[in-house]
């Protein structure tokens, strides 16, 4: 697979269960397949997009032509290129909501490996 630098690629630890199944709910939910999904169990697309495993491995990472944009401000950035979640991006970019949604984003990375 070759990463082309105009296509919105969801990076993600595809060996986590948290992060494939939101993946997998991000799959249904992206209708007209805007995204395409890369685990980082395929280190290839990381290395032509420049991007460091172990960055990839802190948190979801969305290169979106050419920007990249990791955690909580991916979400909010994907949400908006969703049919049914694009109005939540505006709510979520709101000062209080996008303080909030950062920290509980960061809570959830960091403590993955023990949620069910």
């Amino acid at each position: 697979m070759h990463a082309d630098p105009h296509t919105r690629w969801v990076i993600y630890d595809d060996r986590c269960r948290l992060c494939s199944r939101s993946v997998r709910w991000l799959k249904a939910l992206d209708w007209f397949r805007q995204f395409r999904y890369v685990g980082l169990s395929d280190p290839r697309i990381l290395s032509e997009l420049g991007i460091a495993p172990e960055e990839a491995l802190r948190e979801l990472k969305l290169w979106d032509r050419g920007r990249l944009f990791g955690g909580y401000a991916a979400w909010v950035r994907i949400a908006s290129r969703l049919p049914l979640w694009f109005w939540l991006a505006p709510i979520g970019r709101l000062p209080p909501i996008e303080w909030l949604g950062r920290r509980a984003y960061e809570w959830v990375a960091r403590h993955r490996s023990c949620l069910p």
